[in-house]
């Protein structure tokens, strides 16, 4: 998390010079100002206003929120390279290795622009079936493994219709 290990490098610097403005933010730099009690807010708004570079590490960050609003996947490409060479000519290293990150995995994120779809439900079921090996100790055959797993999570019918 770029904002935070950015707080915490600057903060160690303010304090050597005794200045503690950062001191105890932490929580501040992490909620959405949406989430924010008013006394939380106006606090952050000075903060924000600033010029360390926690509070620019924070824009960019909130910046970014924006390239999931994209309908089309070539405007996003456009305004993922904007934000990117802007990212990267701040020179933060926590946000230039964010920057990286991300742009290694471009095609991921424009492919969620196009189709609007996570592979959460994937690992959601992935979990589950984690926790079920876990449960049981193992299995001594895979196939009391698959059984196991059809069995829990194979949304079967479990009282079958009676023929006529």
């Amino acid at each position: 998390m770029p904002v935070d290990k950015t707080r915490r490098a600057e903060n160690r610097n303010m304090i050597k010079q005794d200045d503690p403005i950062l001191k105890n933010t932490k929580y501040l730099w992490l909620r959405s100002p949406e989430k924010m009690a008013e006394k939380q807010k106006s606090a952050f708004e000075s903060l924000t206003g600033l010029e360390i570079d926690t509070s620019k590490v924070w824009a960019f960050k909130e910046n970014f929120r924006h390239f999931f609003t994209h309908k089309a996947t070539s405007l996003a490409r456009k305004f993922f390279i904007e934000w990117y060479n802007a990212a990267i000519a701040l020179g933060n290293r926590f946000l230039t290795q964010v920057a990286g990150m991300l742009a290694n995995h471009l095609d991921g994120l424009l492919a969620y622009i196009k189709h609007r779809v996570t592979n959460s439900y994937a690992e959601s079921i992935n979990g589950m079936i984690q926790l079920l090996k876990a449960n049981a100790r193992g299995y001594r055959k895979f196939d009391n493994f698959r059984v196991a797993i059809l069995f829990h999570y194979g949304k079967l019918d479990l009282y079958p219709q009676e023929n006529s």
